[in-house]
């Protein structure tokens, strides 16, 4: 499409693109040749490596950074957890995602909200921060910053945390809580 620059491509369809073991799928989509980049629109879908799946409206990918930004609805899905944000960064590279505009992770007995979030997909380790907010069953968890695994389901906390059940109210600056084994240490 000329109209668009040099050596730009618009597909239209059931688009698909693959670069290393990465899929991503859409309904249309500009291609940048010169730059080794893409805009893709409608129905975008990115599969990593058969076990994560990421969807949003908008996607933008640097082929040479190996960076994928997705924008409006995104959720990603891998067997542990689903999380959903307006706008995500995948890092292909470090098999990382990132969110600074809030975003809500749900596994099997757990939500997790805050603004900022980063997800390593090799370790399912996420670090929250700012406004931190862990709802299970059982309690409720406000904190300012919190690292949990979503395999072993512990969650550490960091700074100024309350920790409210229909029992106890907990406050402390520092420790961990097992939410599978319901076993916790408190400090500060």
């Amino acid at each position: 499409d000329k109209r668009l620059g040099d050596n730009v491509r618009r597909l239209k369809g059931n688009v698909i693109f693959t670069h290393d073991e990465s899929v991503m799928q859409c309904d249309s989509a500009y291609l940048y040749s010169d730059t080794n980049s893409l805009k893709a629109f409608s129905n975008v879908r990115i599969q990593i490596n058969d076990t994560i799946n990421i969807y949003g409206d908008i996607l933008d990918y640097r082929g040479n950074e190996k960076t994928a930004t997705l924008t409006g609805n995104v959720k990603m899905v891998d067997p542990q957890m689903t999380l959903t944000t307006s706008r995500l960064v995948y890092d292909l590279n470090n098999n990382t995602a990132r969110y600074t505009t809030g975003g809500v992770i749900v596994d099997r007995e757990n939500e997790l909200r805050s603004v900022f979030g980063l997800y390593n997909a090799d370790s399912k380790e996420f670090f929250f921060r700012d406004k931190v907010v862990l709802v299970n069953p059982q309690y409720i968890m406000h904190s300012d910053t919190l690292k949990y695994n979503t395999l072993s389901e512990i969650a550490y906390f960091f700074g100024p945390t309350t920790i409210e059940s229909e029992e106890n109210t907990i406050y402390c600056r520092n420790g961990w809580y097992d939410t599978k084994n319901d076993l916790a240490r408190f400090s500060r």
